[in-house]
């Protein structure tokens, strides 16, 4: 009982940190056991691009790299300039090999770092506020634990990719802790090159993890604002504050400098005169739209905030609305009243002042810029840590004042039950991400129009996997979650494509000629909308491939050979390209072509196991059993020797009739199986 008596009273100003360690042992037990559920489950939705497929955190002799490379930040065509996530990313992977537990951890620990470090430094900011004695500790408990603990923060701390927010995060409090602590006024003297320092360090730690962290030092200057206040005119003020960051403001100017040299542009261009666009895509979406939707999810973020009830991985929801409907209106005011309030008594209530303008101005990005999903829970862990400080004061201003509520014991109850209610949500939220196929059914049961979560269960109807299954059932329960993506967004790019690969499947394993004319078409039509991106040609040489086993028209060879080589002549000459060229030969049995397509890409370095091994079936085919052989000697000198090899090897040994390659295969597959290297004689 003395251990939780005394870790109740928070580290208050001028009290040296290791008299309170008891406090900061007691709230991280709490995070770490709250948040814990969180840790077991897969890599989805953006973690499979940014860090499930992404080879450049896989070594950390790519740190320095992240700093100037912002290509290394997906695996995709996504750029970023983020090194410090990048980098904490690279040494999850090589403590845990690349296993999600890692990386969660890792984003665990780090919302325990920023935890940790706003309680501390909640009493140096609640003290300049007139804060002190009881009040000062139960509002720097239940701020602290009001953000520690919401179930918001489970999308932060399992999505990987959205750490981003926490190393923001943590950036931003160093620099508050950094501006209160050696400010001078709990004692001891002040050392401004330290507070500077300290603020500067946060900025740009926070700025390199997240472009919102140039939003760090006008947050601070508004601080300085409010405490310069009292006392002084609004002028006098704003230039104090103003000259207590100028120091600071180059950090913020020189990272937006680099991004202006990798990028070309030093912060995102708003499409403000735009009109019309697609409002479920970002890049197209106009100003207008943008605005508009943000009038219902603006409101929709306070209501999860306030009640964390229908919490999901997509809020994407796009109404008919117009400038007319009086709910817009309404849920304008519902943002903009409160932010007039905070401008009007910033004199008055100077505290609830910066924190709701604090709160939004670190959401005006994602107000102000249309991304892909409007309204993401992992975006308002921020606002979250700000808002929480108003909300708690308001809570024990409203304990004290109610005469009901007045006793010790009453007073405390009810904080516990609202703290204790957020902290079974949270541990409850984390459960959904222990499996893929859960965390999208709950996505969908709290919004029904998300296709991605349709999407997200397509995908997992085959169980995630690169290659989709030869299995009928399968296949037709993916077809229609993808259907269903479509019937909601038309043009939702990942549902397009795998409808047409899972109807290409389809016509592989033998589907009616109607239907695999009907895919063909389909295909096709995507082909020559999407006629840059040779994946989807591809798609339609494999879908004429297809046909064409069942129809043996000629023409819809000839078709498949000019989707195929099209692709030769307009990207990056690439293995899967000839490969797929030279299956569209192989289809009409013309090996010949087929096998100069191969030797082709051998000679301009193109080649790996699996690729010689199909070359190798090619062989087969053609009867060139003596080239059939030289390969494999090949493949054994190089110990080429997996799965795709030792395939070839037996298929070798069936068409020539050798027990001599037969043994060699299984004595190979044995010694491979065992772990020794090498091959046998």
């Amino acid at each position: 009982m003395s251990f939780l008596r005394t870790s109740l009273v928070p580290p208050r100003p001028g009290a040296a940190p290791r008299a309170h360690y008891q406090a900061y042992l007691l709230l991280a037990l709490l995070v770490l056991a709250v948040h814990a559920s969180g840790l077991v489950g897969p890599l989805v939705f953006d973690d499979e691009h940014a860090v499930r497929d992404n080879t450049a955190i896989r070594e950390l002799s790519n740190l320095p790299a992240f700093f100037l490379d912002p290509d290394m930040f997906s695996a995709t065509a996504g750029r970023m300039y983020r090194p410090l996530v990048l980098s904490t990313l690279a040494i999850d992977h090589w403590i845990g090999s690349g296993a999600a537990w890692a990386f969660k951890v890792g984003n665990l620990l780090q919302h325990l770092c920023v935890s940790l470090l706003f309680f501390a430094a909640l009493p140096k900011l609640l003290h300049r506020f007139a804060l002190e004695g009881q009040r000062l500790s139960a509002v720097t408990w239940i701020a602290s634990l009001l953000f520690a603990l919401h179930p918001l923060h489970v999308e932060t701390l399992c999505l990987v990719s959205s750490r981003s927010e926490i190393l923001m995060a943590l950036g931003l409090g160093i620099a508050l802790f950094s501006c209160l602590h050696f400010d001078g006024r709990e004692g001891s003297p002040a050392r401004p090159l330290l507070q500077m320092g300290g603020i500067a360090f946060g900025t740009a730690w926070a700025c390199l993890s997240k472009e919102t962290g140039v939003l760090v030092p006008p947050f601070i200057a508004l601080l300085l604002f409010a405490l310069e206040m009292r006392g002084r005119s609004m002028a006098s003020s704003m230039l104090r504050a103003s000259k207590s960051i100028l120091l600071v403001m180059p950090v913020a100017f020189g990272y937006l400098a680099v991004r202006k040299a990798l990028f070309g542009v030093a912060t995102t261009g708003v499409r403000v005169f735009s009109s019309g666009g697609d409002p479920y895509s970002g890049g197209a979406r106009d100003f207008e739209t943008q605005l508009l939707g943000m009038t219902q999810f603006l409101p929709k973020a306070m209501g999860l905030w306030l009640f964390p009830w229908q919490l999901s991985l997509d809020h994407t929801r796009f109404e008919p609305l117009s400038i007319e409907q009086p709910r817009v209106y309404l849920g304008a005011a519902c943002i903009l009243v409160p932010l007039l309030l905070a401008v009007l008594f910033i004199r008055r209530r100077p505290l609830v002042s910066v924190c709701v303008l604090g709160a939004f101005g670190f959401s005006l990005p994602w107000i102000l810029v249309p991304l892909n999903v409007p309204l993401a829970e992992h975006r308002l862990y921020v606002p979250v840590l700000l808002l929480s400080v108003p909300l708690a004061a308001g809570l024990v201003t409203l304990l004290r004042s109610v005469p009901a509520l007045a006793g010790a014991r009453r007073a405390v109850l009810l904080p516990a039950l609202l703290l204790l209610g957020l902290g079974l949500r949270t541990v409850v939220r984390g459960f959904d991400w222990h499996e893929s196929e859960r965390l999208w059914r709950s996505t969908l049961a709290a919004n029904d129009l998300s296709f991605r979560a349709h999407c997200g269960l397509a995908d997992q109807a085959w169980g995630g996997k690169k290659d989709l299954p030869a299995d009928p059932e399968i296949l037709a329960r993916a077809q229609l979650q993808l259907e269903a993506a479509l019937s909601i967004y038309s043009r939702y790019l990942p549902a397009l494509r795998n409808l047409c690969e899972v109807r290409l499947k389809q016509a592989e394993l033998g589907a009616p000629l109607t239907e695999m004319r009907e895919t063909v078409r389909m295909i096709e039509d995507f082909a020559m909308q999407r006629w840059k991106d040779p994946f989807v040609r591809l798609q339609a040489a494999r879908a004429r491939i297809a046909l064409y086993a069942r129809s043996r028209e000629g023409r819809d060879l000839r078709i498949a050979r000019s989707w195929a080589l099209s692709c030769l002549a307009m990207v990056e000459r690439k293995m899967l390209v000839y490969l797929q060229a030279s299956e569209a030969e192989r289809a009409g049995e013309n090996y010949t072509a087929a096998l100069a397509l191969f030797d082709e890409c051998r000679d301009r370095g193109l080649e790996n196991e699996s690729y010689l091994a199909a070359m190798g079936e090619y062989l087969i085919e053609a009867e060139e059993l003596e080239e059939g052989r030289r390969l494999l000697a090949e493949l054994a000198r190089r110990r080429m020797l997996g799965a795709s090899a030792l395939g070839f090897a037996m298929k070798l040994a069936e068409a020539t009739g050798d027990r001599r390659i037969l043994l060699w295969a299984k004595s190979a597959g044995l010694q491979q199986a065992f772990g020794f290297a090498g091959a046998p004689r």
